[in-house]
């Protein structure tokens, strides 16, 4: 069945294709037996040249291979298809699908779309999806699990170890992507009037990125990001890694971005604050975040170990880039020093700034790089017949 063009309308989505084929096929019901009563009718589709939008075109899906099933359970099914993300200075992915074509340089971004309108999980005959999409798409896409979808309904673009530049190009990040379209009132505050506004939700897991080359890095980063016309907004939890000898971090951190503004074509656009609800995988999470823009990284109840552990510093640690430069913003801070049997200095209640920068030369010149800085606190001294007060300040 052809069209100019033809449409098969999905979850409110509609896929646009060259063609659709279909194919009805009579499968043995519960009892193994084919021509008895519990016989169930299976209506396979599948196309070529499929494409869709997601959030009024921030993600476009294009050159697409689809194989869908409708039983009496509802429809589900499975997407080849190239994937583009193209929102400048925020969040960009791939190259255009209408004109990638996998030379060098113009490749293309295959993903999985994946659709179950069922309450149940959907289990496909891995060889017609494979006849359908080809062995190798499905392998990227199920490994060699098997071929089932988990309960729906939903309709999800999912891509694995996916490369992405945002806030215009400053970071690269590699995580795991499951983008899902959702519809949002506008101004008058109703659902299904001409002003809802479509934005793209995603669900992001093993999430890796580096903040500044070798210095700090994070990774096994998970959480929401959510895309909008007027920017990205997202909240990560991390593990970041420093890249300076003889530091760590312990503890997991939290990676905030909101660059969202009122109006994105305005002379003077303002930040605005995002709330968002997401419903993922059966659990309700919250996207709350206060106007940016920003990009912090922020640990509470952390610690960061010096001289490979012979200090360690306690307490909260807010993360800010500064071209190649890590400032470390530290309060509550608590040092301990000692014999590691009895602490004979106690400085708590800390608070100050550390800088961190690596050195330019690596190992092959003088070594410039490093950590450095000070705070204040309040200190205590364990020494029999030794008595202090007052406030002290630590450098390091």
């Amino acid at each position: 069945i052809g069209g100019d063009p033809a449409y098969l309308e999905i979850a409110g989505q509609r896929l646009f294709a060259d063609s659709f084929t279909f194919e009805q096929q009579v499968l043995p019901g519960a009892d193994g037996t084919s021509g008895t009563a519990d016989d169930v009718k299976i209506l396979r589709i599948a196309a070529s040249g499929v494409g869709l939008n997601l959030g009024d075109g921030l993600v476009q899906l294009g050159q697409g291979t689809l194989a869908l099933e409708i039983t009496p359970d509802g429809l589900a099914g499975v997407i080849s298809i190239a994937m583009y993300v193209g929102i400048p200075g925020t969040f960009e992915v791939g190259n255009p699908v209408d004109t990638c074509d996998g030379t060098s340089g113009n490749e293309c971004t295959v993903v999985a779309l994946k659709i179950n309108q069922r309450t149940s999980e959907a289990v496909f005959d891995r060889t017609w999806l494979e006849a359908e999409l080809g062995a190798s798409a499905v392998t990227d896409f199920f490994g060699t699990d098997p071929t089932t979808l988990m309960a729906g309904p939903y309709l999800r673009v999912e891509v694995t170890g996916l490369s992405v530049d945002i806030l215009g190009g400053t970071f690269t990040l590699t995580a795991n992507f499951g983008f899902e379209q959702i519809t949002k009132p506008g101004a008058d505050g109703v659902n299904g009037t001409t002003d809802d506004q479509k934005l793209v939700r995603v669900a992001v897991s093993n999430l890796d990125m580096i903040i500044v080359p070798d210095v700090l890095r994070i990774e096994n980063g998970e959480g929401l990001l959510l895309l909008t016309p007027n920017g990205m907004a997202a909240d990560f939890s991390v593990t970041p890694v420093l890249d300076l000898p003889g530091l760590s971090f312990t503890g997991t951190f939290r990676l905030a971005i909101n660059n969202v503004v009122d109006d994105a074509t305005a002379t003077n656009p303002v930040g605005i604050a995002v709330d968002e609800t997401f419903v993922l995988g059966g659990n309700v999470l919250r996207l709350d975040l206060p106007a940016g823009p920003y990009l912090r990284i922020e640990g509470t109840g952390v610690a960061l170990s010096i001289a490979n552990g012979a200090f360690v510093l306690n307490g909260n640690f807010a993360i800010e880039k500064q071209g190649t430069t890590l400032t470390l913003g530290m309060s509550e801070v608590e040092l301990r020093l000692g014999d590691g049997t009895t602490d004979y200095v106690v400085v708590t209640e800390g608070s100050g700034v550390l800088i961190m920068l690596a050195d330019p030369d690596g190992t092959g010149g003088p070594l410039t790089g490093g950590i450095a800085g000070e705070f204040s606190g309040t200190v205590a001294i364990n020494i029999p017949g030794v008595e202090v007060g007052g406030t002290f300040g630590v450098r390091i």
